[in-house]
Formats: C-alpha cells, sequence, structure tokens
C-alpha cells in the first residue's frame, strides 16, 4: 500500500508482521491509519496513480519499481510538499522562491540543471536538494558565468577592432556611409 504522511512518502507491506519477527511494538515511521496520512493507493502497481497524471510522471513511475515521490500540484501539500522542477530535483514552494529571489529565474533553472544532471549520473541522493544548491552548486553556476562573462567581452572588443578597422579603410578610400 503507498500511502503519504505529511509531504512523505511511504510503502506499506500489509502481511509484514506475518513474515518478520518484530523487535519493537511502535514503529518508527507513521502507519497509513496514523494521522496525517493520505491513502495514494493499494495496489503495488500504482496504476491507479496513473490516472490524471501527466506522461513524464507516468514514465517515472513506471520506471520505478518503488514510487518514492511523485510530481503534485504547486502549494498542494503545503510547506512540506515538494514539487519536481526536474527528473532527480524537488524544492518546496518556498525554496524555489528563495533559490529565485538569491540568483534570479535563469540562475535558478540552471542549478537545478546542473544539479540534476549530477545527480542523475552519479546517482548520488541528499536530504534536502535545495540546501545542496546552495551548499555548491549555486557557487558552481557563479564560476560558469565569470568564464563566460570574459569570453563575451573578448567577441566585443574583436567585434568593435573590426568596426574601427572597416571605418578606417573606407575613410581612407574616400567611402562615406550614411550612418542614419
Amino acid at each position: 500500500m503507498l500511502y503519504e504522511n505529511y509531504g512523505k512518502t511511504y510503502l506499506e507491506f500489509k502481511t509484514w508482521h506475518e513474515h518478520q519477527q518484530i523487535r519493537s511494538t511502535r514503529s518508527k515511521y507513521p502507519g497509513s491509519a496514523d494521522d496525517g496520512s493520505i491513502l495514494i493507493t493499494s495496489d503495488i502497481k500504482c496504476y491507479q496513480l496513473q490516472q490524471g497524471l501527466t506522461e513524464p510522471d507516468r514514465t517515472r513511475i513506471r520506471n520505478t519499481n518503488i514510487v518514492i515521490s511523485f510530481n503534485k500540484e504547486k502549494g498542494g501539500m503545503g510547506e512540506k510538499g515538494k514539487t519536481f522542477y526536474a527528473e532527480f530535483v524537488s524544492l518546496t514552494n518556498a525554496e524555489h522562491a528563495a533559490l529565485v529571489a538569491r540568483v534570479g529565474e535563469d540562475g535558478t533553472k540552471r542549478c537545478i540543471e546542473i544539479l540534476d544532471n549530477y545527480k542523475g549520473s552519479t546517482g548520488r541522493k541528499y536530504k534536502s536538494d535545495y540546501r545542496t544548491i546552495l551548499n555548491w552548486v549555486v557557487q558552481r553556476y557563479e564560476e560558469e558565468k565569470k568564464r563566460q562573462a570574459p569570453k563575451q567581452s573578448i567577441r566585443d572588443e574583436a567585434y568593435e577592432r573590426s568596426k574601427r578597422q572597416a571605418d578606417e579603410i573606407l575613410r581612407k578610400e574616400g567611402i562615406v556611409l550614411d550612418k542614419s
């Protein structure tokens, strides 16, 4: 049975106690009947889940054995609900807004892309994608911007130099261009 409790998704095996030795009378994870729990599906293949989801969400569900988390509408679960902004990166709405305020919309997209590519290629998992972005991804993004800035200024200088040379040749030849 797949269920959610305050924004975290859990999988419960109904016959677990029949096949395992129980060491503690109290579980360290919330149960499907606890306060705050919402049943997502009792079908282990998650077919019930797929109704109303977009194609990328259905693909992610089909390609995983156990669904840990899936895309929610923005603001759907409150502060603990997270939205997938890339295949491997999820943030709360507040975290996304704070990131946009810090590095801008384009910077936020690039930071998410950097982390998504890293997590996808290495298989790394983090407790908080937002904290990871603040910890090293923003620094990498800013270094990337600095490396690109000199390239742009070199292009601008080369353009200006070419333009001056062309103007000088035209002046020597007595050719006047109408600049209006």
